[in-house]
């Protein structure tokens, strides 16, 4: 059942109660519309809500060395349009590559310092280095450590808090929850604009979903993204089963093939590889 809660004229749904208070970390967890909304237009005018955004880094172009890659696209709302920043809270009239947004997370695992991804280390002719490629840092910081700590115990939730994580087990699912490798992230779902007409209108029943994150959690080594376009109706189980369970999976081979087991106080456990 959906809810709903209007802000200036604009309704904000969800499949929570629109009238639930939750924390940051909560509505990060249960992947809240209307608390999140309900979080930046308390906090935040439009100017300042976009001057965090950019702050952070996520609407810089990134030189990704790769033609024709999409650049981040994010609406300005004129001064005082808190009904805009309410919905780019969960976002929309936010354009973001997969590759941008995991760069994003990257950055959360690296302790906030954002980096630009790596695809190349260098170019050889007849064995000799014609070219060489380094990443380089977009912000040694995207946001104070008091307010990084809120989005990684949010990240943690999402996968391991079994009443609210909307990739752990709290419907019966597997999901993002793995006895190999502990991975946090978060789940996404998306309506598709489709054209109708004259008028380019979200559709109710074409939806992009994904998971994006980094294991191991206590230690990161690597993050990693699901993008589902348009999963077929009864095929899918929603972001956190489908795009979750496709991020285990690899969590785990990667894990598998980098270390073994070892028996710790009767229990087995995972020991990486140097």
């Amino acid at each position: 059942t959906k809810e709903s809660w209007r802000y200036y004229g604009l309704p904000h749904t969800d499949s929570h109660k629109a009238d639930a208070d939750y924390t940051p970390r909560q509505a990060l967890a249960v992947s809240s519309n209307i608390a999140l909304a309900k979080i930046v237009a308390q906090n935040y005018d439009a100017a300042s809500f976009i001057d965090k955004v950019k702050q952070m880094g996520l609407c810089d172009n990134i030189d990704y060395i790769i033609p024709g890659a999409q650049q981040p696209r994010l609406r300005h709302p004129n001064k005082g349009d808190k009904a805009t920043i309410a919905k780019m809270a969960y976002g929309y009239s936010v354009e973001l590559s997969p590759l941008h947004i995991l760069m994003f997370y990257n950055g959360i695992a690296n302790n906030g310092k954002l980096i630009t991804p790596l695809f190349v280390n260098e170019i050889r002719k007849n064995g000799e280095v014609v070219e060489t490629f380094q990443s380089s840092v977009v912000r040694e910081h995207m946001c104070s450590d008091a307010a990084l700590r809120v989005i990684k115990d949010g990240l943690h939730d999402v996968v391991w808090d079994n009443t609210l994580g909307t990739a752990s087990q709290s419907v019966g699912k597997i999901n993002a929850q793995s006895d190999i490798v502990k991975i946090a992230g978060k789940t996404g779902t998306a309506q598709i604009l489709q054209k109708k007409g004259e008028r380019s209108i979200y559709s109710n029943k074409r939806h992009r979903i994904s998971f994006v994150g980094y294991f191991p959690e206590e230690n990161p080594k690597y993050s990693c993204i699901c993008v589902i376009y348009s999963p077929k109706p009864g095929t899918s189980n929603g972001s956190g089963v489908c795009c979750g369970g496709a991020v285990r999976e690899i969590a785990e081979k990667i894990m598998i093939q980098e270390g073994e087991y070892v028996i710790e106080n009767g229990e087995k456990v995972l020991v990486l590889n140097k």
